[in-house]
This record gives C-alpha cells, structure tokens and sequence, in this order.
C-alpha cells in the first residue's frame, strides 16, 4: 500500500464517522460544553447548535414577553388599589362631614373595604412572585443563551 492510499483510506474514513456522528445528533444532545471534537464538527455541520440557539432565544423571548404581561398587570393593580384607597378616603371625609364623625361608616362596610383591599394585596404580592420568577428565568436564558454564542 501506497502513502497516498493510507492517507485516502483514513481521509475517507474520517468523513464516514463524521456523517454517521451527524446523523445520530439530536438537538437535546447538541450541548457545545460537552463531546469532543468530532462531536463538535458533527453538531456544527449537522446545524445543531444553531438549533440549539434558537431554541434558548425562543424561550428567552417568551419569558420576556410574560415578564412584561405581569409587571404590566402588577402596575394595573397597582392603580387600582391607589384609586380604591383615594375613594375610600373620599368618601370616608364626606360621611364624617355630614355626621360629624367618623364612626358613621358602618363596621360591615369597613370590613368589606378592609377585606377587599387585604384581597388585591394578597394579588399584588402573588403577581410580584409571579415577576420574580419570571425575571430570574429570563436571566438564566439569558445566560445560557450568551454561553452557546460564546462557545
């Protein structure tokens, strides 16, 4: 056997495992931190990686956009308690002109306002959860996201 032909044969070979590494990627699999070398080559030809990418990014835009629906909701309630308290107020100053007092507002009524507001704090705090978590899994995305650039 000739040099020419040894070094055709490995060439050759080489090419066959590459394919047939390829072939056998899956997406899931495709993590640039781990596999060798050949593994590398084969996700990179076989597309997998930018799969991979896309798939993190598809994630990274939804938890971004449910990050901006709750803190959208969380600013609604926001306002909706401000505005239920400025209300209360309100009218808690014009029952206290009319008697004189303030104990004029019935006690079923003020613990049905008490009740109502414990309630939208209760949601309130929930939809903060609800951002928190949101937030953290966007910065986690983020961080995969930037590491599959990377490598």
């Amino acid at each position: 056997m000739t040099y020419q032909s040894i070094l055709k044969q490995g060439l050759i070979g080489t090419a066959v495992v590459l394919l047939l590494s390829a072939c056998a990627s899956d997406p899931s699999a495709c993590d640039p931190r781990k596999g060798g070398f050949i593994a590398g080559l084969s996700a990179m030809g076989s597309g997998c990686y930018e799969k991979r990418i896309e798939e993190k990014q598809e994630k990274l835009s939804s938890a971004q956009s449910l990050t901006e629906r709750l803190q959208g909701e969380q600013k609604s309630l926001r306002h909706e308690k401000s505005s239920t308290a400025r209300q209360k107020s309100q009218t808690q100053g014009r029952a206290s002109r009319t008697t004189g007092s303030q104990s004029s507002v019935s006690p079923t009524k003020a613990a049905a306002t008490k009740k109502s507001q414990q309630g939208d704090s209760e949601e309130i705090k929930q939809l903060e959860r609800e951002l928190k978590k949101a937030t953290e899994e966007r910065d986690r995305m983020t961080r995969d996201v930037s590491g599959s650039i990377v490598h």
